[in-house]
């Protein structure tokens, strides 16, 4: 009995490894496309407004309304 059981729990070890190494692999690549997409974004933002994207960022955030403020 004890060698099915010892069997099993080695078993189950490899699929949960095998299931965090696909995990990984995926948010890793997640995060690699991200990068990517902001390092796109803040090009594109360079490229139309003369500006970085901090810079962009501080314009938009004087043009939005304060809490409370109404919109006209």
């Amino acid at each position: 009995m004890q060698p099915i059981l010892q069997s099993q729990r080695n078993l189950a070890e490899i699929n949960h490894n095998t299931d965090i190494e696909l995990i990984r692999n995926m948010v890793d690549s997640r995060y690699k496309v991200t990068q990517h997409d902001i390092k796109a974004i803040r090009e594109h933002l360079v490229q139309f407004t003369g500006s970085a994207l901090g810079q962009s960022f501080m314009m938009m955030k004087r043009m939005m309304p304060k809490s409370g403020e109404k919109i006209h």
